[in-house]
């Protein structure tokens, strides 16, 4: 699958490995060997020196821990096109690694290869969930082609009113296309050619995309 190594292109280069650290709310960083959370998020953190040291939640702005080992198996078992098995490893890092860093690092990794695997409602549900901790405009891009893919119209249509009301002027030209899309299968035809003419003439920049409604608008 072409998707594929782009994914993993993409994936790779934005997952450096760095030591386990927790930022304080001034900007300060305080490195350690050792890194944990607990269910209400306190912090406990090893320093070099063995000294531990404990910040309750409010009392930091982030903590991360070193990569995990299993992030780069994953990714070389995505690359080899074993999906299942790439997906479980980054489940485990999810729980594993709650509010450490690597749960959303994890997350990110395992929409993409759900959605190359073609688990489109998986990677809907995953893409979703992400979301709801902050928007993230691949991530939003990639929840509306997993939506259309999977036929769950019903999130569908909300997600491409997001997009064409909040989203970035690539987002928002591609959800008028969508929406055309789907306008079009519900036989709405001049619904459909109203939402491809807006993207064909209001998002000129765009270039793909207004080419791609030009093209529909011609047929």
């Amino acid at each position: 699958m072409k998707r594929n190594g782009l994914i993993l292109a993409l994936l790779l280069t934005a997952m450096a490995s760095h030591a386990a650290y927790v930022e304080l709310n001034n900007g300060r960083k305080i490195q350690g060997s050792r890194i944990s959370v607990d269910a209400s998020g306190t912090v406990k953190l090893t320093t070099a020196t063995g000294q531990s040291m404990q910040f309750k939640q409010g009392q930091y702005k982030a903590a991360v821990a070193d990569k995990p080992q299993a992030m780069d198996q994953a990714l070389a078992l995505a690359k080899d096109k074993k999906y299942a098995e790439a997906a479980a490893l980054l489940k485990q890092i999810k729980t594993e690694y709650r509010l450490l860093g690597w749960d959303r690092k994890a997350a990110y990794a395992l929409i993409n290869i759900l959605f190359a695997d073609e688990k489109y409602a998986a990677a809907a549900t995953e893409a979703e969930e992400y979301l709801k901790l902050g928007q993230d405009e691949k991530i939003g891009a990639l929840y509306s082609q997993a939506l259309l893919k999977s036929g769950d119209s019903t999130k569908l249509l909300p997600a491409l009113n997001r997009d064409i009301a909040e989203g970035s002027r690539e987002m928002a030209a591609n959800a008028y296309l969508m929406r055309g899309d789907l306008k079009a299968a519900a036989g709405d035809k001049e619904g459909a050619r109203l939402d491809w003419l807006k993207a064909a003439t209001l998002f000129k920049a765009q270039k793909a995309a207004a080419q791609r409604a030009q093209e529909k608008l011609a047929e």
